[in-house]
């Protein structure tokens, strides 16, 4: 019995899962661990300069060309690694071309969405290399949280935006080509950058069962925003502030102020909290930039679910220790005690996989542990009963 319980308890889970059932519980169960890790100690390789509401009542917006030309130049006399503008700019005046137009400037264009009309795409600046210019799509999920990380994709050739690359993946790559690392391609469709080994998000994979994970997209790896990058308004860059050596640090320039661009503003797990508030755009190119960096320079875990075959061995485990503990304790206290330990240990487990990198199906194993022992309880209850009531039919009959 408890074999056969514990069967129908993972094969109900998993096909339950198959349809996207699972997928908002499974999502939210993933934040909340992400929440609950230790604080980590990060290396500062980021600097952001952010054009605020302040910054917006000073200068006007969009931001006159003459303004961003005078922050890049201000930037480039501490010789940033690279510098990354999270700002539109189709057209624009010759000083900002050439501003632009050197080596290590990334600028913005967005690809356009096929399925939504409101969203045509925005061209990049004219004259630049594929090699400067990155894509801003970025892929939320259905709760409106953003939790993976598009690094590339394969844009239509008559895109106005037919780019490869994302925005942040540019200016890592800029960042990394200084410490000797370029990107190299293994089999099944994976990435070898310096220390980190991505592999892109199958649909078969993980929560996300019923997705479309075009491009190439991993789990996003948030960090302490404050830890990892220095901050700086746009004014105070332009009127002089203290600006150190900037040799080794990637530079983002972008919006702040909520007035220019509503839709700019995207929620995170953190979201999860009370409190939490959706952050601006510039500020998800610098998670997304730390990502890859930290990843790569520091060998920080890329968070990954397991493969199909290792979720269900996990799923399937955690229904037989359940089946199995419900058989071999018979007193219902005793019984709570054991699967109320169950429980805490799966949580532990699937708390310490995250942190080295791990993505363990944690709601699927608790319903699968819950099922199969609620299958065995039912079974045994059931016989106890047939049997005590056996003795009263025989005796009417």
């Amino acid at each position: 019995m408890a074999v056969v319980a514990s069967a129908i308890a993972t094969a109900l889970v998993l096909g339950m899962r198959s349809l996207g059932a699972l997928q908002r519980w499974e999502l939210a169960a993933f934040d909340h661990l992400l929440r609950s890790r230790p604080a980590e100690t990060l290396p500062k390789r980021l600097l952001i300069v952010e054009a605020t509401e302040s910054d917006v009542n000073t200068y006007g917006y969009p931001l006159p060309d003459a303004v961003l030309v005078q922050a890049i130049e201000r930037l480039q006399t501490q010789h940033p690694r690279v510098i990354g503008l999270d700002i539109f700019r189709s057209q624009v005046s010759t000083p900002l071309r050439q501003a632009m137009q050197q080596k290590n400037v990334v600028a913005l264009c967005s690809v356009r969405h096929s399925d939504n009309p409101d969203r045509p795409g925005i061209s990049p600046p004219p004259g630049l290399p594929e090699t400067q210019l990155g894509f801003s799509n970025v892929v939320p999920d259905p709760d409106g949280v953003l939790r993976r990380h598009l690094l590339f994709m394969h844009p239509d050739p008559a895109d106005p935006c037919a780019t490869r690359f994302s925005l942040n993946t540019l200016v890592a790559l800029h960042y990394l080509d200084h410490e000797g690392i370029q990107p190299q391609t293994l089999e099944n469709h994976q990435m070898q950058v310096g220390k980190a080994q991505l592999t892109p998000l199958d649909p078969q994979q993980g929560a996300y069962q019923t997705l479309d994970l075009w491009g190439f997209q991993v789990l996003l790896n948030y960090a302490e925003l404050d830890q990892v990058a220095d901050r700086l308004s746009l004014s105070e860059l332009l009127n002089g502030a203290v600006l150190h050596n900037l040799s080794d640090r990637a530079v983002l320039v972008g919006m702040t102020a909520a007035i220019t661009n509503p839709t700019d503003y995207f929620f995170t797990p953190d979201s999860g909290t009370w409190a939490a508030e959706p952050i601006p755009g510039v500020h998800m190119q610098a998670q997304m930039v730390n990502h890859l960096l930290t990843a790569a320079i520091d060998g920080r875990a890329v968070l990954q679910p397991l493969p199909v075959w290792g979720d269900r061995l996990w799923i399937g485990s955690w229904a037989a220790i359940a089946a199995g503990i419900t058989w071999k304790i018979r007193r219902d206290r005793s019984l709570g005690i054991a699967l109320g330990g169950a429980i805490a240990m799966l949580y532990g487990l699937a708390w310490g996989a995250l942190i080295i990198g791990w993505w363990l199906p944690l709601v699927p194993a608790g319903l699968a542990l819950v099922g199969s022992s609620g299958g065995v309880w039912l079974s045994r209850y059931f016989a106890r009963s047939s049997r005590h009531s056996s003795p009263s039919v025989q005796e009417e009959s």
